[in-house]
């Protein structure tokens, strides 16, 4: 049990280190990453499709996409990010724990955009706040109730 921790909090250490490295990148630097990213998705779903696309149509793509696959990485970021926190921070009183986890989910995402006012090329949203707010919520209600599950089972187990 005490090793499990132990990776989970290596691995909430790291996603937090990503994060923060993911944020000191210049606005050019990021808009690159992510368009690399969708230019790769975009190619692929293509290549499953057996469509014939063009580079330019693709690009032309990555552009029309830029946006949802930014907020898409927000998102799924920031719910990976939940489901460790709450993982760190547990305790007996899965309440108490889904509270002080999802406050220091929203205060990280708060220190995240701020970080990035400093960064060139990059600005502070509060929109992305939410988006990241929102999926920690949602990572922490999906851990919360599958450890609520789990314990129930353990206490009332299926007779047979």
């Amino acid at each position: 049990m005490k090793n499990k921790k132990i990776v989970v909090t290596i691995l909430f250490i790291l996603l937090l280190l990503s994060i923060i490295l993911f944020s000191s990148q210049t606005g050019t630097k990021s808009e690159s990453l992510s368009d690399t990213f969708a230019f790769k998705i975009i190619d692929k779903a293509a290549n499953i499709l057996n469509k014939d696309i063009s580079v330019s149509k693709k690009l032309e793509l990555v552009k029309e996409t830029r946006f949802l696959v930014r907020k898409t990485a927000h998102f799924t970021l920031y719910f990976t990010l939940g489901i460790l926190t709450f993982l760190v921070l547990k305790t007996n009183n899965l309440q108490k724990s889904f509270k002080y986890s999802l406050i220091f989910c929203i205060l990280f995402a708060c220190s995240d955009e701020f970080h990035q006012i400093f960064t060139p090329g990059r600005t502070a949203r509060i929109t992305d706040v939410l988006i990241d707010s929102l999926g920690s919520a949602l990572g922490i209600i999906l851990i919360k109730k599958l450890i609520s599950h789990k314990r129930k089972k353990q206490k009332f187990p299926a007779k047979k």
